[in-house]
């Protein structure tokens, strides 16, 4: 799907893309490593704009910011303009803790300075991540052309995850065959994020010095999991309802969708009529 929404108008291929793109999903799920690889797989510029990187520019200052932006984009293309948790800068209200930040001073300048300036030839991309999309102002649906929702993890992907993570942290000889799919099996729903912290975490240097005296048991890691302060979980079935709510109004073929199927439903009780 990121295939299909992105890297192909911003590669070789000459094919439509959007101006900007959103990846929305729970907190620590692999968000911004995904906008990384994008970046990374395209031999892409990536420019970072968070509100963390522009707090401490004036208006006047960010408007001539943007300007040269823009400028190094075009000039190196492909670019990725990257804001992570952008929901921070549509914000209805700014936390008490985050006014620090200013976000919402880039919202007057992406569409004018940024969106505007992206012609349909160009190969520049503004992406931004949120783990909090319902706290922004309508507005954020209007800035982002596509949205994608980043699901939880399933069994494959898990299984995966603790493959390629867990190996190369403890190698292959020491962990038996039938760990990653108990790990995989039992943590399947767990943020991407979660599973790495995990792993680094329990098999720090120390750990991983006395593997060969000391086996390592997967009750270690269900150990970090439960004994942090507080315990890490997977993220709610209502969390995910509500971010599947949200997509599906954020989300322009889902829109459409809707649309259709209501004036079918219409059409067939007036017939029935």
């Amino acid at each position: 799907m990121v295939i299909q929404e992105c890297m192909l108008g911003l590669g070789e291929f000459s094919v439509d893309k959007p101006k900007s793109l959103c990846l929305a999903g729970p907190l620590n799920n692999g968000k911004k490593l995904l906008s990384q690889i994008i970046a990374f797989e395209l031999d892409a510029v990536f420019i970072n704009l968070s509100p963390e990187k522009t707090k401490d520019y004036s208006p006047e200052q960010l408007t001539y910011l943007m300007h040269v932006v823009m400028k190094v984009a075009k000039a190196f293309q492909p670019t990725i303009i990257f804001i992570q948790d952008v929901h921070r800068v549509f914000w209805k209200k700014v936390p008490r803790e985050q006014e620090g930040l200013n976000p919402r001073l880039l919202q007057k300048v992406i569409k004018s300075k940024i969106l505007k300036s992206i012609k349909k030839e160009d190969k520049v991309m503004l992406l931004g991540t949120t783990d909090s999309p319902w706290s922004a102002k309508p507005a954020m649906r209007r800035v982002f052309q596509k949205s994608l929702l980043i699901p939880r993890c399933d069994y494959g992907s898990s299984f995966l995850l603790w493959l390629e993570v867990l190996s190369n942290y403890a190698g292959d000889d020491s962990v038996d065959d039938y760990v990653y799919s108990a790990l995989a099996k039992v943590f399947k729903s767990y943020n991407s994020g979660d599973i790495t912290d995990n792993i680094a975490e329990t098999l720090n240097v120390r750990r991983r010095m006395k593997l060969k005296s000391n086996p390592l048991s997967p009750f270690e890691f269900l150990d970090h999991f439960i004994g942090e302060n507080p315990p890490t979980f997977p993220p709610e079935e209502k969390l995910m309802e509500k971010f599947q709510k949200w997509y599906q109004k954020a989300n322009k073929l889902c829109v459409a969708r809707r649309k259709f199927f209501k004036k079918k439903n219409e059409k067939d009780k007036n017939r029935k009529k």
